[in-house]
């Protein structure tokens, strides 16, 4: 809770000062998969609504970087239109090429961190009108 009021997030990087909190989060979203798996797990749901009261993230792999670069890229259609990322804005452009990657491994089944609530967002901007379904 006071990692989230001071940062923002709850994606605790490994490399966090408290290596406890890191593991402590971790374990949760590993259990949090395994109920909505329906696998045998400790989480209650009692814990899991607690966890969602204070905002807490389920999914880690970069969420808070993901929701910055999205961010970004509304920022820049919404500046200059929807079109290709320019290479001057390397950092922007190497996130939206890995996202096209990312929608090419989720179609086609394969591991990815792209879901159908990033897929949905990336559509919304007007995303793949550029680089493609």
């Amino acid at each position: 809770k006071e990692f989230k009021a001071t940062h923002g997030h709850t994606d605790v990087p490994a490399s966090w000062r408290n290596q406890f909190l890191h593991r402590w989060v971790s374990k949760q979203r590993t259990h949090h998969k395994a109920f909505q798996d329906g696998k045998a797990t400790w989480i209650t749901e009692e814990r899991i609504e607690k966890l969602e009261s204070i905002g807490f993230e389920w999914k880690s792999m970069g969420t808070y970087k993901w929701k910055i670069r999205f961010g970004e890229l509304r920022d820049f259609y919404n500046r200059y239109g929807i079109g290709p990322i320019p290479r001057t804005k390397m950092t922007l452009y190497r996130w939206a090429t890995k996202q096209k990657k990312e929608y090419d491994k989720y179609i086609s089944g394969e591991k990815t961190n792209m879901d159908e609530e990033r897929m949905k967002a990336l559509e919304s901007t007007g995303f793949f009108d550029i680089y493609g379904k």
